[in-house]
């Protein structure tokens, strides 16, 4: 079994955004990429199975298939302890998710337009050798989990829309894909090396952005890289977007500098581009915790 598989053939928390909560989990089947409902027990039983089958070198191994079941065991157990389930996702987020299953394919089709390539290439020089990286809003995994994958890297991509992950499995095959909102990112502390967030957290409503942050400087190692793009100006709304509703919520990006380190990501560097015809500010910045010993 490839490391991968592991987290996609498992499973993740299903979406709040029924009143009663989390109940339990939806499972990605390899063969038709179709989500379906398991009850919280019976996934926590699988789990279990699955940890206990490890062969034993593979906790003393530091490699993916290690860290891949230890993270989807972890996941599992966050859910069953109640750190998720009563939280549900809010409208706005909804909207987006719902936005973005209507529009995949369309989208996939013009993301080429946005050139990121040079600011990959930036914030992969700041990496080391085999870096584990977190892909947070991966969409359809093109071109940014693709361009990371090909430097030589790990990648792990999250987002909470199935149109996108479907098509991102078949662009990015080599990533690990989670489903999952990235306001409510479960993974261990100091799991990552790097992280980017490219046009996603323009659309995650900005009250929610410091809590966005810390989440991301816990699960970033220290020193850790992280690369987002974010709005250039204050403003928050819904418009049509490639036919279907949307949303977006941006502070300025003097504020959002400001919330980034407050979080404890130091500013490596921070400007203004002009990418595909639209003006976002772009922020590299470095993880600043104590190591661990």
């Amino acid at each position: 079994m490839r490391s991968r598989d592991i987290v996609i053939q498992t499973a993740v928390p299903i979406d709040t955004t029924e009143p009663h909560g989390c109940c339990g989990f939806q499972r990605l089947n390899m063969e038709n990429h179709e989500y379906s409902a398991v009850p919280l027990e019976e996934e926590l039983d699988h789990f279990a199975t699955m940890y206990k089958s490890l062969p034993e070198h593979a906790e003393r191994d530091h490699g993916s298939y290690s860290w891949a079941t230890s993270q989807a065991f972890f996941l599992s157990y966050r859910c069953h302890c109640g750190h998720w389930g009563h939280e549900q996702m809010t409208e706005k987020r909804v909207i987006v998710k719902n936005g973005y299953n209507k529009i995949a394919r369309e989208y996939q089709a013009n993301r080429h337009i946005f050139d990121n390539v040079g600011v990959l290439k930036e914030f992969s020089n700041c990496l080391p050798k085999n870096a584990r990286i977190l892909d947070a809003g991966c969409g359809a995994g093109v071109p940014c989990a693709r361009l990371l994958v090909q430097a030589g890297f790990e990648v792990v991509g999250v987002d909470f829309s199935a149109s996108m992950l479907k098509l991102a499995k078949k662009s990015v095959p080599e990533a690990i894909l989670i489903k999952e909102d990235l306001t409510r990112l479960g993974f261990r502390d100091n799991s990552f090396d790097g992280l980017v967030a490219l046009y996603s957290i323009i659309h995650v409503p900005r009250e929610m952005h410091a809590s966005l942050y810390q989440s991301f400087h816990r699960i970033l190692k220290p020193d850790g890289v992280m690369l987002i793009c974010i709005g250039s100006d204050e403003w928050e709304g819904e418009d049509d977007y490639f036919g279907a509703r949307m949303f977006w919520s941006e502070y300025s990006h003097e504020e959002a500098v400001q919330i980034v380190t407050n979080a404890g990501i130091q500013i490596i560097s921070g400007k203004h581009l002009m990418i595909g015809g639209e003006r976002h500010y772009w922020i590299l910045g470095r993880n600043r915790k104590h190591k661990l010993s």
